[in-house]
């Protein structure tokens, strides 16, 4: 406002001339606009081929799978993402693949994929997963191991269907014919529709439930979490959740432990496993005495480290009966994941072999739960998830996903723990039927009032001079 303010004093097209007003810097100001605004227009993104919106009616392929979807809301929907550059017709096509991802979000069905993906942690796993279908990676924005992992995207098709499944995918809604001569080949399929260009596969498998209980105990990991600007050998929470989505094996998921300090951990017989990557205390003694108890019954799986907690239980790794050491070496981090194309082998990769001896040691201490027959249902909704209780389950604690985003506003109404587990789903132990709720936080509410009122306040700054002015004038005439 106050640049715009200086150029206009500068430019004022009010110029006395023998009492007449001279418009000749309006000229100049006027070219300079235009000019601006054409520099601004010419040098803009084409972002033609992102969004695409059709009246209805106006493109049959499209409204015949629309018809079939509003008939079929009993899973998740796969659309392949169409590469836009390689002719009209491909152009076309990845705009109506854009239109049905976004027609079905506004008819009620629920998709994996979405055009604004970079601010949902989902997506570091949803979008490698949608690539694994596609002819085209789509992974702009996003720092994601398995979407820069040439290892993942060539392991075999049913491995990526049955990770779709785990995902909730249904239904498959494919474009390109070399995608389908693929799934033509693949077992785990019951059955194709064809509509024009388009075909919707239909898994044979049903998706498991939004909310559902555990075969096993999780295990607790103690990491830390970054999602933006990751490099290749870091190892964080969404590293190891990523190992374990590419290695699709998901018996004792990984569940994120939202307290950092060892000493501080609570309701640790809840976990099957506890495994430690960070060594953060308040005290040291009683961390060591924690993970000491603890390790009497259950496996407790230390990634090596010079923190002198780990190398004090080294020390006195007789007093630790189930604790396992996986030994890692000091590497670089590597350069930042940019993620716009597989890139990289990681199959050999340091972090791929401890999740390998991680994996072995979890399969082999995994505590099944065996809950009665029906214990467990729920209900999803936007802002409420209600889980049902088996009324004869005797208080029975249970480990319970909802297959949706883990979100820090999401609470339950009794207070007690949400978890973020594999693939960033939300997981939280039961003994009653309990509901989630999804509201701003105190932080949320006062950064709204204080937005609001900073707009209030640039739109004082804006206009109040030339109010000002023009009361001054009204005045002295």
């Amino acid at each position: 406002t106050a640049g715009f303010r200086r150029l206009t004093s500068f430019l004022d097209r009010r110029k006395p001339n023998n009492g007449e007003i001279s418009f000749r810097r309006a000229r100049y100001t006027t070219g300079l606009a235009i000019a601006l605004f054409l520099l601004i227009a010419l040098s803009a993104p084409d972002l033609s081929w992102a969004y695409a919106f059709y009246a209805a009616g106006q493109k049959k392929d499209i409204d015949s799978v629309l018809a079939f979807s509003s008939q079929h809301r009993d899973g998740r929907y796969l659309v392949e993402v169409i590469n836009p550059k390689r002719g009209p017709a491909w152009t076309e096509a990845s705009f109506d693949a854009r239109a049905l991802n976004s027609y079905l979000g506004a008819q009620g069905n629920e998709t994996i994929g979405g055009v604004f993906h970079e601010a949902s942690p989902n997506v570091l796993f949803t979008l490698p997963t949608v690539n694994a279908f596609s002819d085209y990676p789509d992974s702009f924005g996003i720092s994601s191991v398995l979407a820069d992992d040439l290892d993942f995207v060539s392991q075999p098709l049913e491995q990526h269907i049955a990770r779709a499944r785990f995902l909730g995918v249904k239904y498959l809604v494919i474009r390109t014919p070399a995608m389908k001569e693929r799934l033509g080949k693949a077992t785990g399929l019951a059955a194709r529709h064809d509509f024009g260009w388009w075909s919707v596969y239909e898994l044979r498998d049903n998706p498991p439930p939004l909310v559902a209980t555990l075969p096993f105990k999780p295990a607790l990991v103690v990491s830390s979490f970054t999602v933006k600007a990751r490099r290749r050998n870091e190892t964080s929470f969404i590293r190891l959740a990523e190992e374990q989505f590419a290695d699709n094996w998901f018996d004792v998921l990984l569940v994120r432990s939202p307290e950092a300090k060892v000493d501080r951990l609570a309701r640790l017989n809840d976990f099957g496993a506890l495994i430690l990557d960070t060594y953060e205390y308040e005290n040291e003694t009683a961390a060591f005495d924690l993970l000491r108890e603890y390790s009497q019954s259950h496996p407790l799986i230390l990634l090596s480290s010079d923190a002198k907690l780990c190398q004090r239980i080294k020390a006195a790794r007789s007093r630790f009966p189930k604790l396992q050491i996986i030994e890692r070496s000091a590497e670089e981090s590597g350069p930042i994941l940019e993620a716009v194309a597989p890139s990289y082998h990681y199959q050999a990769a340091s972090i791929r072999q401890q999740w390998l001896a991680m994996r072995r040691i979890l399969d082999n201490n995994k505590e099944a739960i065996n809950p009665a027959t029906g214990l467990i249902s729920g209900r999803v909704e936007q802002n409420t998830i209600a889980i049902e209780y088996g009324s004869r389950s005797q208080g029975q604690m249970v480990p319970v996903v909802v297959s949706t985003m883990f979100h820090p506003n999401w609470h339950r109404d009794d207070g007690e723990a949400l978890y973020a587990a594999t693939p960033f789903y939300m997981l939280t132990f039961v003994d009653r039927s309990v509901r989630l709720l999804f509201e701003r936080q105190r932080a949320d509410k006062s950064a709204l009032w204080i937005s609001t009122v900073t707009l209030v306040l640039l739109g004082t700054y804006a206009f109040w001079p030339n109010l000002r002015k023009s009361r001054k004038l009204s005045n002295n005439s």
